[in-house]
């Protein structure tokens, strides 16, 4: 179960670190 949580965990800190590079990314494409 703290395995579960720990992964969890993890594959939330690296989806908000993907979204926030597609934000950049997104940005310098459009202007």
């Amino acid at each position: 179960m703290a395995q579960e949580h720990k992964h969890g965990a993890m594959d939330t800190e690296v989806q908000e670190k993907t979204f926030a590079g597609f934000i950049n990314w997104t940005t310098k494409t459009v202007i």
